[in-house]
């Protein structure tokens, strides 16, 4: 196979006329990575945006606009809601560490 043919059918990239058909198609051809990166990378970034304020602080907060986020893309069919489901879980996880060591 030579370098100038690809395997891969892009009609869809051709008939797109959205940045949503593309970031679909280009989701579809991960297998779905596509969005679980995105979200990774928006908590890391989140998390560095907020060292300001404690990490425990700075992680609940980054967790929660991630769940948000998610719950939009979920919504938009880009990810599944096993996804939402564990950011939910990690959510909750930490506002209950967050509960627990403010009082102590």
């Amino acid at each position: 196979m030579s370098l100038l043919t690809t395997p891969y059918n892009l009609t869809v990239l051709q008939n797109g006329q959205t940045i949503s058909d593309l970031v679909s198609y280009a989701n579809v051809s991960t297998g779905g990575v596509l969005s679980g990166l995105f979200l990774a990378a928006v908590f890391f970034i989140l998390m560095i945006s907020l060292r300001k304020a404690s990490f425990i602080d700075s992680f609940v907060a980054s967790s929660f606009i991630c769940f948000v986020l998610s719950i939009f893309m979920l919504i938009a069919g880009f990810i599944s809601f096993y996804v939402v489901l564990a950011l939910l879980l990690l959510t909750a996880f930490s506002l209950f560490y967050l509960g627990v060591t403010k009082h102590n």
